[in-house]
């Protein structure tokens, strides 16, 4: 009855020890996944942040007025009213 005990208990700690070895392959698995994580969502941060920058320098009215240039439109001196006789939309 010794002998059977303590074979259980041999079997036992071995199980525990492999289970052990187990879970800790897992821990650091997963704790690579989220440094890689944690990388990427710096990345697509500083990504967000070089965006925005670009799109209030490109709403701006210099950045407006250089884009219109660029696409060959100018600056008139002179500026034209029309004045309609009749309305739009009428009922």
């Amino acid at each position: 009855m010794k002998a059977k005990f303590s074979l259980f208990v041999f079997f036992l700690i071995i199980l525990l020890i492999f289970a052990n070895l187990v879970a800790s392959n897992r821990l650091s698995t997963a704790g690579e996944k989220i440094e890689a994580l944690e990388v990427e969502i710096e990345r697509l941060n500083s990504e967000s942040s070089s965006m925005e920058l670009e799109i209030a320098r490109s709403g701006s009215l210099s950045g407006v007025i250089k884009r219109a240039e660029s696409f060959g439109f100018v600056h008139s001196p002179k500026v034209f009213y029309l004045k309609g006789e009749a309305p739009v939309a009428m009922r």
